[in-house]
């Protein structure tokens, strides 16, 4: 029998740990859909390792004997991964070693030309339950002719790269429930102070917001999973003291009927004492005038809602969904109205934004009265069609060094802004909005011992953004006082 480790990068994104930290639930599905009579699978998220996260997955290595190791992560994870990988492969050059996850997909012809395939055996591109299993069979089977599965890439026999056909997306009605139990790491996972997992009740998006990413992965399609699939699923979590579900559905309102069903079918079985997190648009949303009240009675009450403004510079170039600015104000008081808390979301940096327009788009989100929002600056990802676009407008300043890859920099410019500019208008934009529009104090009356607990972890290990944040504090109080 084969030892399969699945491990996911320790590398997060900033100022997110001090409100959730969430478990990879690809790598648990991964595991969840490999053959078991030939294959035993360990979980390493690294995330929540202790200690030192290089050190931690050396010693499962040591303990646990993995024949094949692989690795998942975004771009901005790809550094550190590589970094890991090397490692393993200089203490383990026969452990068998591929990468998967959205950087992989979106860049795996930029990787398989460089130095960096030297470490890596096997690169599967997208969805990876199907590809995955097919790859360690094929490795059981000791056969070396891997040009049969679909969605993977690696180096033949003699040093030629194979990019295999594109794996069509699958049914995600044959995709098995995630297998937990294969986590090595089952604690540090939390959102707002309580235990949380995540659950998927779809894959993909049919809108074409330009710098969207999950193109990559999915395509244009938008697959659902079966409605009692998802409740079983649902059920193990609150069998397991669960206490938060991110529904990691890249828009989960889409199908609004199906959507419906499935706030029923928790409610019939009492489902709804868990508290779900959701990502989601304004349009979807007005789609059915009745949602907001299915939606927050069975517990759908924390909403990551996109709320790039329709009448920034930005819209056109993003491509993203059109909406009346009355009917959000509207669809916000609602959701407020009813428990919900709502945490806006939107994207700033197109090449046409001025700093008048970015004050604009600050006092249209102010207007909604979101309970907190996240100003993020475009990240130009690899695979996406505003990367491309900005390549020929020469308004990328970052290409490669992909660690940079975050909201927290700024990897463009815009026709009027430079980088550095732009990085610290965002920055006083997002402080700001915490005072100046009382966000932080209804996250601090509603979790006051999990902020203060986050406050201290941030003055202990980031004293300088402390002292930042503090002046942008001072600001947004003076504004006000103005």
């Amino acid at each position: 029998m084969k030892k399969l480790l699945l491990t996911a990068s320790p590398v997060t994104l900033r100022g997110v740990e001090n409100f959730a930290r969430m478990p990879n639930l690809g790598l648990a599905s991964i595991a969840g859909n490999i053959n078991r009579n030939t294959t035993l699978p360990r979980v390493a998220d690294l995330a929540a390792a202790p200690g030192c996260p290089e050190k931690f997955l050396m010693r499962i290595i040591s303990e646990f004997q993995p024949d094949i190791v692989g690795f998942s992560a975004m771009t901005f994870q790809y550094q550190n991964t590589l970094y890991m990988v090397r490692k393993v492969k200089q203490f383990y050059p026969d452990i068998i070693t591929f990468l998967g996850g959205y950087h992989a997909t979106a860049a795996y012809r930029e990787i398989s030309s460089s130095a960096d395939m030297d470490f890596f055996d096997f690169i599967v591109r997208g969805e990876g339950e199907i590809s995955v299993r097919e790859l360690i069979d094929k490795l059981d089977s000791s056969g070396n002719d891997f040009s049969s599965i679909a969605g993977i890439s690696f180096r033949n026999e003699s040093g030629k790269i194979i990019h295999t056909p594109e794996r069509v997306p699958a049914d995600l009605a044959e995709i098995s429930l995630p297998d937990r139990e294969a986590r090595i790491l089952s604690k540090g996972f939390y959102f707002l102070g309580g235990k949380a997992d995540v659950v998927e009740t779809s894959r993909g998006c049919v809108f074409n917001c330009g710098y969207c990413s999950i193109k990559c992965m999915y395509g244009s399609t938008f697959r659902k999973f079966p409605v009692e699939r998802v409740i079983a699923d649902l059920k193990q979590l609150k069998a397991n003291d669960v206490e938060f579900v991110m529904l990691a559905d890249d828009n989960i309102t889409l199908d609004p009927e199906r959507f419906i069903r499935l706030c029923c079918r928790i409610k019939e079985e009492g489902l709804d004492s868990l508290g779900y997190i959701i990502q989601t648009g304004v349009k979807t949303l007005l789609s059915r005038p009745e949602l907001p009240e299915i939606m927050t009675d069975a517990g759908m009450k924390y909403i990551f809602l996109s709320l790039d403004d329709p009448d920034s510079p930005a819209a056109d170039f993003f491509n993203t969904q059109e909406f009346r600015k009355d009917d959000a104000f509207r669809l916000i008081r609602e959701l407020r109205s009813r428990g919900a808390m709502i945490m806006g979301g939107c994207v700033i940096g197109a090449p046409r934004e001025t700093e008048k327009s970015l004050m604009d788009t600050y006092r249209f989100i102010g207007k909604t009265g979101v309970d907190a929002v996240a100003f993020l600056i475009l990240i130009p990802y690899p695979g996406t069609p505003v990367r491309a676009s900005l390549m020929e407008k020469n308004l990328i300043t970052n290409l490669s060094d992909y660690s940079r890859y975050t909201h927290e920099y700024a990897n463009i410019r815009t026709h009027g802004l430079s980088s550095e500019r732009l990085a610290i208008i965002v920055e006083r934009m997002n402080v700001r909005y915490m005072f100046e529009y009382n966000s932080i104090w209804r996250f601090i009356l509603k979790f006051p011992i999990h902020i203060f607990k986050r406050f201290l972890v941030e003055i202990l290990h980031s004293p300088k953004r402390i002292m930042k944040r503090g002046i942008a504090f001072c600001s947004g109080l003076l504004s006000r006082l103005s």
